[in-house]
């Protein structure tokens, strides 16, 4: 809503990243982080966490698993 959106690649290297301080709040965010958009079905996908109203993965092998049943790509091992 009143987020502008992440742009893959435009987030500079600076701790803490500011795109993820600016939708999830301060903390000691990890890369990666997938925020995902208020209407993305998660399916049974379990992983998922939340902060300040939005949805988010912060885990590579959660998000692998996330894509796997949003997209049909390899389960991770």
């Amino acid at each position: 809503m009143g987020r502008p959106p992440l742009l893959p690649g435009k987030e500079s290297l600076a701790h803490p990243r500011p795109g993820l301080v600016m939708h999830l709040g301060q903390g000691a965010w990890n890369c990666p982080t997938l925020v995902l958009a208020e209407d993305a079905d998660a399916g049974p996908f379990a992983g998922i966490k939340s902060a300040k109203g939005a949805r988010y993965i912060d885990s590579a092998r959660d998000i692998a698993r996330y894509f796997a049943h949003r997209f049909g790509t390899p389960l991770p091992r």
